[in-house]
C-alpha cells in the first residue's frame, strides 16, 4: 500500500522539491508560513520573478475530487474460482504463488477465492511477489459459510469481484476437477466441476448455465479442470462468454502454469481476445510438452456454435438414416478417446466413419463438419502425448459417443434438446434408458433381469455396460441403507 501512496506522490514531492531550490538558487524569498500551492503556481506560471520552470500547470484544483477517487475500469480482471477442498489443495497454494510471480498491475487486477481442506476461504487480490513458498497476496475478504460447490457461490464471488475491481474485460477461471457433463465416479449423475469434499457438492453442467446467466457476460471462461472442453458443456454456456478456454483430456495435476499464461494478457492487455487466448495455449503446450506429460487445451469461439449445432445437425439427420451402421458402429472405437472414454474427439470421430463408409453423402457432409470446427469453431488447439510426442487425433472439441448405451440424464442438457446428436446416438445404439441414467442396453445381448431402474446387459454385454450396471447397483444399495 505504501509502495502505492509513494508512487502517486512522488511527482509532486519532486516538483516542490524543484521549486525550493531554483528559488533559493535565485535569490526569492520563500515564505512557508503563506500558503505553499499558491506560491509554487505563481513561480511556475510566471508570476514570480525569475521564473525558472518553462512549463504550465494544468488547470486544475489540488483539492480532492470525489469522482476521481472512484476506481475506474482497468483493462482486464481475472476472476478464479479455486474449490481446492480435495486432493489439489497444494496444487492450488502452487498456482496462488505462481500468479503471485505476475502480480495485478495498473491495467489488470487478479482475483481469487481460494478454500482448501484446511485452509479457510479468502480472497486475495493478487500483488507481485517471487517468494514461492508463501503466500503474501492482500487478503480483501474473508467469506463465511462457503460452500465451493455452490452455483450460487461462484455467482456471488464473480458479482463481487466484477463490483469491487471493474474492468472492460473479464476473464473467469474455474479451477478444480472436472467430469465434462457426466460425474466420473458416479455414472448415474449428471457430470460437472467444482467438487468440494467438505460439503460432498458440485456444480454440474446445467447450474453452470444457471450461473453464467446470473453472473452476466465474460469475455473469456476458462476451465482449469480435466475434460471440460466439450460440445455439452461449451453449449450449456455459450451466450455468456466469447471464448471458452479448456481440455478434452484430463489435466496434469499442477493445472495452468499461471507464470507462463498470464504474462501472455499482462504484456498486451488491449491486444485481440483471440490473440491472447492463442499465445496462453501455446504456453500450456510447451510447458507440458518439455515435461513430457500428455495434455490438451483448445479455445472455442461461442460465435461460432449455432453453424456448428447446424452443420452437426445435418450429419446427423444423414448418419440416422444411412444403411452404413456397421462403419459408423466401427469408427466410434477407433475415435480418440480419453480418461472417460465415452468422450471423444468429434473431428477424429468422422474422420473415422469417412474411411469406413461409402456413402457419399454422408461423407461430404463429414467433410463440411470438419472445416467447420478446424476453420471457424476451435481458434487453437494444442495437445501433447506422454513423452514428449504431440497428440495429432485432438482437434479442441469432445463430444459424449459411448460405444454402448445412452445415459438418460443427457437429455436434460441444452445440447441435447437444441442439437439431434441424442436422436443420433439413440438410432446408433438401438438401446433403452434405465431409469438411473446408466450406460446401459441391448446391442444383441438379452438382458436377464431389472432390479430397481437397473438394466442387466447380460453376460455377452461389454465390460463398460456391466461396470455400469454394478455402479447402478451400488447406488440402489446406497440409497437402501440411507448412505
Amino acid at each position: 500500500m505504501y509502495k502505492r501512496i509513494f508512487k502517486k506522490t512522488t511527482p509532486l514531492l519532486a516538483l516542490i522539491a524543484m521549486f525550493c531550490v531554483f528559488s533559493v538558487a535565485n535569490g526569492a524569498e520563500v515564505d512557508f508560513n503563506a500558503d505553499p500551492m499558491n506560491q509554487l503556481r505563481r513561480f511556475i506560471t510566471g508570476q514570480d520573478s525569475k521564473p525558472m520552470i518553462p512549463f504550465i500547470l494544468p488547470d486544475t484544483d489540488f483539492a480532492v475530487n470525489p469522482e476521481n477517487l472512484k476506481t475506474k475500469p482497468k483493462e482486464w480482471t481475472v476472476m478464479v474460482f479455486m474449490c481446492a477442498r480435495n486432493d489439489l489443495e497444494k496444487f492450488g497454494l502452487e498456482d496462488i504463488n505462481e500468479m503471485e510471480k505476475v502480480g495485478s498491475d495498473s491495467r489488470v487486477n487478479i482475483v481469487v477465492q481460494f478454500a482448501g481442506l484446511e485452509a479457510s476461504p479468502k480472497r486475495y487480490y493478487i500483488d507481485e511477489d517471487q517468494d514461492m513458498y508463501t503466500i503474501n497476496s492482500t487478503v480483501v475478504e474473508r467469506p463465511a459459510n462457503v460452500d465451493m460447490g455452490s452455483w450460487k457461490h461462484l455467482v456471488e464471488f464473480a458479482k463481487w469481484t466484477k463490483a469491487k475491481y471493474p474492468a472492460k474485460r473479464y476473464m473467469l477461471v474455474v479451477w478444480n476437477h472436472g467430469d465434462g457433463w457426466k460425474n466420473i465416479k458416479n455414472f448415474s449423475a449428471n457430470k460437472g466441476i467444482a467438487y468440494d469434499d467438505i460439503t460432498g457438492n458440485y456444480i454440474t453442467t446445467e447450474q453452470l448455465g444457471f450461473a453464467m446467466k446470473e453472473i452476466g457476460r465474460v469475455d473469456i471462461i476458462s476451465f482449469d479442470a480435466c475434460l471440460m472442453q466439450m460440445a455439452e458443456v461449451a453449449y450449456e454456456i455459450k451466450n455468456y462468454a466469447d471464448v471458452i478456454l479448456a481440455s478434452e483430456e484430463t489435466e496434469p495435476g499442477a493445472g495452468y502454469p499461471y507464470d507462463k499464461m498470464l504474462p501472455q494478457m499482462i504484456k498486451n492487455p488491449s491486444a485481440p481476445l483471440e490473440q491472447i487466448v492463442t499465445k496462453m495455449i501455446k504456453e500450456f503446450h510447451k510447458y507440458y510438452y518439455y515435461k513430457g506429460k500428455a495434455s490438451t487445451h483448445s479455445a472455442l469461439r461461442t460465435g461460432a456454435f449455432d453453424g456448428f449445432a447446424n452443420l452437426l445437425n445435418e450429419w446427423a439427420d444423414a448418419a440416422v438414416n444411412s444403411n452404413e451402421k456397421s462403419g459408423i458402429k466401427s469408427a466410434v472405437s477407433y475415435a480418440k478417446s480419453y480418461a472417460i472414454a465415452d468422450n471423444k474427439d468429434l473431428y477424429d470421430f468422422i474422420e473415422n466413419v469417412n474411411t469406413r463408409i461409402t456413402d457419399s453423402v454422408l461423407i461430404e457432409k463429414g467433410k463440411r463438419l470438419q472445416s467447420y470446427i478446424k476453420t471457424n469453431l476451435v481458434i487453437y488447439s494444442a495437445a501433447t502425448l506422454k513423452g514428449s510426442g504431440v497428440d495429432e487425433m485432438s482437434h479442441g472439441i469432445a463430444v459424449y459417443l459411448p460405444g454402448y448405451g445412452y445415459s438418460s440424464y443427457y437429455d436434460k442438457l441444452t445440447w441435447a434438446r437444441d442439437a439431434r446428436w441424442d436422436e443420433f446416438l439413440k438410432s446408433l445404439n438401438n438401446s433403452g434408458y434405465s431409469s438411473s441414467g446408466s450406460s446401459t442396453g441391448s446391442t444383441g445381448s438379452t438382458s436377464s433381469g431389472n432390479i430397481g431402474g437397473c438394466v442387466d446387459p447380460g453376460e455377452t454385454a461389454p465390460l463398460s455396460a456391466q461396470l455400469a450396471y454394478l455402479d447402478c447397483l451400488l447406488q440402489l444399495l446406497n440409497q437402501l441403507t440411507g448412505k
